[in-house]
């Protein structure tokens, strides 16, 4: 991986620089699996190379749903009615 002729620079590039892994969980990308430039301060208007990283297109998915293992899901309370007992 790399090398393809129709690979973009920038994702030949990221992955030369990260040795083939994904950033997020440090598995290595397969040719078949689908990629994502992602922002490490989340400015998307930061494109600095050190502000770039390479991830999996489900690595990405997961981040933004936060329904990954490193960032837990904080839920938001449910409204109760309190009720007390009226004598």
């Amino acid at each position: 991986m790399g090398t393809h002729p129709e690979l973009p620079t920038q994702i030949a590039k990221l992955l030369k620089r990260q040795h083939r892994l994904c950033s997020y969980y440090k598995l290595y990308f397969k040719s078949e699996d689908l990629l994502e430039v992602n922002y490490v301060d989340g400015n998307h208007q930061n494109n600095k190379w050190e502000n770039l990283t390479l991830i999996h297109q489900h690595c990405n998915d997961l981040i933004h749903s936060g329904m990954d293992d490193k960032h837990p899901v904080v839920e938001e309370p449910c409204e109760v009615t309190v009720s007390s007992t009226v004598l």
